[in-house]
């Protein structure tokens, strides 16, 4: 595994449980799974991926649970199918949770950087580190983050590295562009302030959810709130700030050549493109329970630190802000798309794989998730077995692979609910009902693990047939009732695991759904061969899906859905549409 960030290590963890000898290589054994960005797990859809990354038997989602300071079910005023279970994790305990997790696992970790790779151009041997040392292996996964040929920005500043403080691998860069097509993407972080120079009695405090909840079904006790999370609005001010100074930005300057992330801009982005916009609301979070630090999270910038001073203490609360860390620009480079295939095996080779960035995803979850991907299936190859693929109708996992290979990405990759066609059926709830089988295919799902999966779905199939009973069957299909009330209806349920039961539950409440769901999708489906409806920038659908249809021109609504920045939801709002505007000619 090259690379210690969250697609490596959890690829490591996952070779290993599939049967491997793995061996973690970074240049920065003491940075292993760092949180370079906001310091948060979850959310909607990448919460249900933390599930299912624990489902397969990953790491995240007990250090989730391990290292949480708050937390959050986002959506809770809709059903439980699109809930998000979010926790402010401990940026400090969270690398040690994991490198514990590496250790316990028996993975060697070593110290290096990697230049090239021995043997190819299909099949390879070795790594070469920059000291001439060797790492003989008989799968790789390249699971470099931002830093792979990464430049980071501050005003007129450019440095080479990955994250403040950290190298870059220029020349396996170099390495990897004879061979592949390689492109530029661009991230960036937020300042870190001292909490105490915050007046946060002027701030809107956010609540955390108190509500019994784990990621993993290995955690005995489940996510924790220890800390507060505040809530605050740039201003005018603010963004006088940014609109005087755009000269000085390497953003607006052109200075970077990257694509950055739509769904989480600069806060220059920001300014710049919504100039009717006078206020942006930034969140407060903590960094760790001992550090004295908090991330502000929604002001991502690279402009130079006396106007990064200046945005901050234009903020009502922070006017006496002190910065103790400021925030940059990345432009790193990724794989372009046809480089790599749905088994994250690269074009054109027998055992070499690649997770996280370099694949063009964003955040935490999606690189850990792809990680385990590249891991178990480089394990395979290793061993002499097939690499297997996961399925987009069955998981969250097989949505974001199936997108980035069949579809492609022309900007940093982050995953939606609603780029899933049957997102009704994928919840966090039966995450580990799902990939079940998948786990078993991969070889990551074995001992111990297995045997409480097996468990939590034979709780979960008594549950079932105890909820078919008519009354019971009709009651839970109310939105009202709730678990404790079916219990007391039924004492038998109370004998069972809870989370088990409550799965049960929703599976009652959503099937119905779920089934329609299905019937239209496959209806829909039928007439993607209609062409594309002249008034769609007026069908509803998101203005990203109106910028691909603009720019692929496609002829035919399957043709559209083929496009980057086409959603599953976009397709369902559009083939109304063209339905619609078929039967009024």
């Amino acid at each position: 595994m090259i690379g210690g960030g969250h697609a490596g290590v959890e690829a490591a963890l996952a070779a290993k449980r599939a049967g491997a000898s793995a061996v973690l290589v970074t240049a920065e054994p003491d940075a292993i799974s760092l949180m370079p960005c906001n310091p948060a797990l979850g959310g909607v859809a990448k919460g249900t991926l933390i599930r299912e990354i624990d489902a397969l038997g990953g790491a995240m989602a007990a250090g989730a649970d391990e290292t949480s300071l708050q937390f959050r079910m986002l959506n809770m005023r809709k059903g439980p199918a699109v809930w998000g279970p979010r926790v402010q994790a401990d940026s400090l305990c969270y690398p040690l949770f994991m490198r514990k997790m590496l250790d316990r696992s028996g993975i060697r970790i070593v110290k290096g950087l990697v230049v090239a790779l021995r043997g190819g151009p299909d099949f390879f041997t070795g790594a070469e580190l920059s000291d001439g040392g060797i790492v003989p292996g008989d799968a790789f996964v390249l699971a470099t983050g931002t830093y792979l040929g990464g430049v980071l920005f501050m005003g007129g500043e450019k440095w080479p590295g990955g994250r403040y403080g950290g190298l870059s691998s220029r020349l396996l860069d170099s390495y990897l562009k004879t061979m592949f097509h390689v492109e530029r993407f661009k991230t960036g972080t937020s300042p870190r302030v001292v909490t105490g120079t915050i007046r946060t009695d002027a701030l809107e405090i956010q609540d955390d959810h108190d509500v019994r909840y784990r990621f993993s079904l290995d955690s005995k006790e489940g996510v924790r709130s220890l800390k507060k999370c505040h809530l605050a609005r740039t201003n005018r001010r603010t963004a006088e700030a940014v609109r005087e100074n755009a000269g000085r930005s390497p953003l607006i300057g052109k200075r970077i050549g990257g694509v950055g992330p739509r769904y989480c801009p600069s806060f220059e982005d920001k300014v710049m493109k919504f100039p009717e916009r006078h206020s942006h609301p930034i969140h407060i979070e903590p960094v760790s329970e001992t550090s004295r630090l908090s991330y502000i999270n929604g002001l991502s910038t690279s402009m130079p630190q006396d106007v990064q001073y200046r945005m901050l203490r234009s903020i009502d609360g922070f006017e006496k802000a002190e910065i103790a860390a400021f925030g940059y620009a990345v432009e790193y480079s990724r794989l372009a798309w046809g480089e790599f295939g749905a088994t994250l095996m690269l074009r054109g080779t027998d055992n070499l794989f690649a997770a996280g960035q370099i694949l063009g995803t964003s955040g935490y979850e999606e690189a850990g998730a792809l990680g385990l991907l590249a891991g178990a299936n480089a394990a395979r190859v290793a061993l002499g077995f097939s690499a297997e693929t996961p399925d987009r109708r069955s998981s969250y996992l097989g949505v974001m692979v199936d997108d980035l290979v069949a579809k492609g990405i022309d900007e940093p990759y982050r995953l939606f609910s609603s780029r899933a066609e049957n997102r009704l059926h994928l919840r966090q709830d039966n995450a580990h009902l799902r990939m079940n089988s998948l786990g078993v295919k991969l070889g990551v799902l074995r001992g111990t693990r297995l045997s409480g999966v097996q468990r939590f779905e034979e709780q979960y199939e008594k549950a079932g047939l105890l909820l078919s009973e008519p009354l019971l069957n009709s009651l839970c299909r109310r939105p009202e009732i709730t678990r404790e009330c079916l219990e007391a209806r039924c004492s038998a349920l109370r004998e069972l695991d809870e989370e088990a039961v409550q799965a049960a539950i929703i599976h009652e409440k959503y099937k119905g759904y779920v089934r329609r769901q299905d019937r239209r999708y496959l209806a829909a489906r039928q007439h993607w061969n209609r062409p594309v409806p002249a008034g769609f920038r007026k069908s509803g659908i998101s203005f990203e899906a109106v910028q691909a249809i603009e720019a692929g021109n496609p002829e035919t609504l399957e043709e559209a859905f083929g496009l980057p920045g086409v959603k599953a939801a976009d397709m369902e709002v559009l083939t109304i549409y063209a339905m619609a505007q078929g039967c009024s000619t």
